[in-house]
């Protein structure tokens, strides 16, 4: 082995000096202190510790610059290694562990109580949307079989204003019947079928829709007057107009599990009276024309959905209803995360019709409507599509209403048919106060936005809940709510091409909150009030010291009707005017930002930003924590601690509070928390900033 020994190692200014090569070992003695008190740069990648004391002094070292055996961690600093870089370990698990995001259950020592239903994701159950088992959906050969006809595609304008419909003719022929078969390929015992399809008179008005196996099962339609004719037992029967002389028709049945059940046949019939599968002689000229096939496994016709080479069942998440005083474990309806426990303050959708658009409370300006027509987001069939009747440009769907509130949020959920774009606007006549976006159903992106706020949350299978606030209070009574369907490119209507809406809802407030039904009168969503009692007697707490941690995010950060409010996520406290409290809030002003505060007897202590001052989000998710003791606390939001308040007293604790201020007597405490923790001591000050980047 080289060696060399030298007192000095001095190289030219601006030089570099390399000591070995690499995969070279440089071994420090025993003994030895390695001062780099004075360097500007961080020491090496590698520095290999052993067991005992060794000292490096001066220096910041990240986690990973330390390789080899550590010494035994009991919670405090490394030997010889600044508190900077201490791998901290908590010293002892919480006395206290409410992780509502993975329990999904309230501790049987907190009061909630809510005195109202009210709605959420559950993260878990969904609900059939969309199916359609027949494939292709438009009539074609092959595809379909077809009897003593013919079929010739893409002869003419279908529904929706393509040129997609199919012409079918019959054969001329004695005693025989013309007709098409499609199998939806399910013949599962005492299934409930719906078979549905769009049909149009051409030269022949008389069209039936029958069962291979069944014989009772059958209905006559008459394309010329829009009625059901002769039927037979067990079915029910649709005909709804679709314009342009277009009907869908529909029957509805149960299946004997036959293996022919889902074999579904359309005939053109002699009259709306024949028996099924009546004979007769057509003459050869007879026509009719056909588009969009469906059969679906449910007792209920619902929307279009088209199919090309492979049947389509879509599944979409389902709003919950819980009941009153029952906690609302929330969810992202998309990815299925679990959110927390839901903390809303009281809300009034103050539109008195919330789903029924038919109502008269709703105008409709050069639109029709169909009720009742999709699965809307709560599971239920009770979307509505809006369509045009014309190419006139300003075609909307309103409703006035009388309000003097100062901030109000509107709000509906929309799903793209035939269109895929919807305007929502709030306006104000008397003052033209506006605040309206444009929303593309694809996607949720907004443009053309003036004013206010929107925002668009996806919530499953194509629709979307999209809110706008207003910019400034209206002044006056003449109020609306526009809601216009459209097509990207233009507003060409033609009957029938339109979007699905349902769920309208009109609050007082700065942001929306959970969907409220109404059925005929403005209906209130009671607050959650969410709180355990009498702390003070239970083991988990310790008088005079703790630490409390928890995770929360809240739907909005900011002035509300341009007031400063500070809601509390969370707290410890023993009055109900937060005049002893250790807490955290936002404070809503105009920079918004996450406060760690200890006040007692009304002075306050630490009021440390533990989320910096204008850098609260809404819908985010912050980690804090504050660790407390007699003239020792420390603060952390996010893995960043604050300076140590060394003066701070620290109150007497009866009461542990979740998102409630009763200053303000409910206003402003809402929001989502995922968990929330207290230690029975004062973790240290890394332990802290540690406890909150976890």
């Amino acid at each position: 082995m080289s060696e060399v020994r030298v007192n000095k190692i001095s190289p030219r200014s601006g030089t570099t000096v390399t000591l070995g090569d690499n995969g070279d070992t440089i071994t420090i003695p025993s003994g030895v202190t390695l001062d780099a008190s004075n360097a500007t740069t961080t020491l090496p990648a590698n520095v290999v510790t052993t067991t005992g004391s060794q000292t490096l002094t001066n220096k910041i070292i990240g986690s990973s610059q330390l390789t080899g055996a550590l010494p035994a961690l009991d919670g405090s600093a490394l030997t010889g290694i600044p508190d900077t870089i201490a791998p901290t370990r908590h010293s002892i698990r919480p006395s206290l562990n409410l992780d509502f995001a993975n329990s999904k259950e309230l501790d049987p020592r907190i009061t909630f109580t809510r005195a109202s239903n009210a709605t959420y994701y559950d993260g878990y159950t969904s609900v059939k949307a969309e199916e359609n088992l027949i494939y292709p959906s438009i009539p074609t050969s092959p595809g379909y079989s077809v009897v003593n006809s013919t079929l010739t595609t893409n002869n003419t304008t279908s529904p929706d204003g393509t040129t997609t419909a199919t012409l079918m003719t019959a054969s001329s022929g004695t005693g025989i019947i013309p007709y098409i078969e499609v199998s939806n390929s399910n013949s599962t015992s005492t299934v409930v079928f719906t078979h549905s399809i769009f049909a149009k008179a051409g030269t022949h008005n008389y069209v039936q829709l029958n069962i291979n196996s069944q014989a009772s099962f059958f209905a006559n339609f008459d394309l010329s007057t829009g009625s059901v004719g002769t039927t037979g037992g067990g079915v029910t029967t649709s005909i709804t107009d679709v314009g342009n002389s277009w009907y869908r028709i529909s029957m509805t049945f149960t299946s004997d599990g036959h293996p022919n059940a889902p074999h579904v046949r359309l005939s053109l019939q002699n009259s709306s009276s024949d028996t099924r599968f009546q004979t007769w002689n057509p003459a050869g000229t007879e026509t009719v024309y056909l588009w969009g096939g469906q059969s679906e496994i449910r007792d209920s016709l619902t929307a279009y959905t088209p199919t090309t080479s492979s049947p389509i069942t879509k599944y979409q998440p389902a709003l919950q209803t819980a009941g009153n005083n029952v906690a609302r474990f929330d969810h992202n309806p998309i990815t299925g995360e679990s959110l927390g426990l839901l903390i809303e303050e009281s809300r009034t959708n103050l539109l008195t019709y919330s789903e029924a658009f038919n109502n008269a409370i709703w105008s409709k300006n050069n639109l029709s409507l169909t009720t009742n027509t999709i699965i809307a987001p709560d599971g239920t069939l009770t979307g509505t599509k809006l369509f045009k009747n014309n190419t006139t440009p300003n075609a909307n769907l309103v409703t006035n209403y009388t309000t003097t509130l100062s901030t109000f949020t509107g709000s509906f959920y929309a799903k793209a048919g035939e269109f895929d774009t919807v305007q929502f606007t709030l306006f104000n006549s008397t003052d033209s106060h506006l605040t309206r976006a444009t929303v593309n159903l694809n996607d949720g992106t907004l443009s053309s936005t003036i004013e206010g706020t929107v925002n668009t949350v996806n919530v499953g299978n194509g629709w979307w809940r999209i809110t706008a606030t207003t910019k400034q209070a209206p002044t006056v009574t003449n109020n609306y709510i526009y809601i216009y369907p459209k097509e990207s490119s233009a507003y060409q209507g033609d009957g029938y091409s339109g979007v699905y809406i349902w769920g309208t809802q009109l609050e007082q407030g700065s942001f929306p909150t959970s969907y409220i039904k109404t059925t005929g009168s403005q209906v209130t969503r009671s607050a959650d009030d969410c709180e355990m009692l009498n702390i003070d007697q239970d083991d988990w707490l310790k008088q005079g010291a703790g630490t409390l941690y928890g995770e929360f995010s809240k739907p909005y950060v900011g002035q509300e009707n341009g007031n400063t409010r500070f809601p509390s996520a969370f707290a410890l406290t023993n009055d109900q005017f937060d005049t002893n409290v250790i807490r955290f809030y936002v404070e809503q002003d105009t920079t918004p930002g996450i406060v760690a505060n200890i006040t007692v007897d009304g002075v306050s202590y630490n009021g440390d930003y533990v989320i910096a001052n204008g850098t609260a989000v809404a819908d985010t998710y912050y980690k804090t924590a504050i660790a407390y003791e007699r003239n020792n606390v420390d603060s952390s939001g996010d893995g960043i601690g604050n300076t140590t308040d060394t003066s701070a007293e620290i109150p007497f604790i009866n009461r542990l509070r979740i998102f409630k201020r009763v200053r303000y007597q409910g206003n402003g405490n809402y929001g989502t928390i995922k968990k929330l923790s207290y230690y029975p001591i004062k973790l240290t000050k890394n332990e802290v900033i540690d406890l909150t980047e976890e």
